[in-house]
């Protein structure tokens, strides 16, 4: 291990780095974020990162795998709306159904971009 890169963290540094891109409207930038750490995740399936931070991934994933690799999409779509919920019964158990509930990731990225004033075609440039 001493001899290369450790990539766990480098893959989480690199979801980090893609929020800040995306806060700064730095797109291109912020998908190459992306882009690099999903490589480095994609050959172990480690996908955790990107489902905890979907929603401050802001998009990133649909831009980024839903078109090239639609059936892993798929499966991280699934994963993201299980993570969602259950965390949303841990530090709330007494919410109700929430609109939340009812979005799929996709959607509820463009909700999240809607509310930084984003517009379509800031959120499908690539």
């Amino acid at each position: 291990m001493a001899d290369t890169t450790y990539p766990i963290p480098i893959i989480y540094l690199n979801c980090v780095q893609a929020m800040c891109q995306i806060n700064l409207k730095e797109q291109k930038e912020a998908i190459h974020s992306v882009n690099s750490a999903w490589e480095m995740a994609r050959p172990d399936r480690f996908w955790e990162p990107f489902i905890e931070y979907h929603g401050l991934l802001q998009g990133l994933l649909e831009v980024c795998v839903r078109k090239k690799e639609p059936e892993i999409y798929k499966q991280l779509a699934g994963e993201i709306i299980s993570f969602s919920r259950s965390w949303m019964k841990i530090h709330n158990p007494k919410m109700q159904k929430t609109v939340t509930d009812l979005l799929s990731p996709l959607e509820f990225s463009i909700a999240m971009l809607a509310c930084r004033n984003w517009t379509n075609q800031e959120f499908w440039k690539s």
